[in-house]
């Protein structure tokens, strides 16, 4: 499959992109750091607190997001979410401070789109329509995220990292 259709076929399938037109995701995917990369099991994709500059794309795998923790007394990294197909992550690429805010580690082996974070915001200022819709998305993906933290907090199931 041609590069182009490879990613657009991406493009269509993740949950910050849903319902933008194939024209609108074309020109996304013609951005030039738009790529298909592949990532060894263990491979940290970022860690918390670092700049964040590029967001991802799962397309095949699974990412598990940690994050230091207090558990009783210790400062721990605990694992709060497992991405897979479709979803994004590094969304703090686009957001101010540009600041991680978990640890990104490949769980297996795994296919991610990379786009520059910086790239992709100077175009979505371009289109501010896109830009909205895509804006929407990763406030609706930031907050289910952020549930989920304290769902796990609430719960006391914490799981400790793999």
């Amino acid at each position: 499959m041609p590069v182009k259709k490879e990613v657009l076929g991406i493009l269509r399938r993740c949950d910050v992109f849903l319902g933008l037109t194939d024209d609108e995701l074309s020109k996304i995917s013609a951005l030039p750091s738009c790529q298909v990369r592949l990532y060894k099991a263990g491979q940290v994709l970022f860690r918390e607190e670092e700049e964040a500059e590029t967001l991802y794309i799962v397309v095949e795998g699974r990412v598990l997001l940690t994050m230091k923790m207090l558990v009783g007394t210790k400062i721990q990294e605990e694992v709060v979410d497992a991405i897979t197909k479709g979803s994004i992550l590094g969304w703090a690429s686009l957001v101010v401070p540009h600041t991680f805010t978990f640890n990104a580690r490949c769980l297996i082996p795994s296919k991610l789109l990379s786009i520059k974070g910086s790239e992709l915001l100077q175009f979505l200022n371009k289109e501010p329509y896109i830009g909205y819709e895509v804006t929407k998305s990763i406030l609706r993906v930031s907050s289910s995220r952020l549930r989920d933290v304290q769902r796990l907090l609430l719960s006391n199931k914490i799981q400790r990292t793999p």
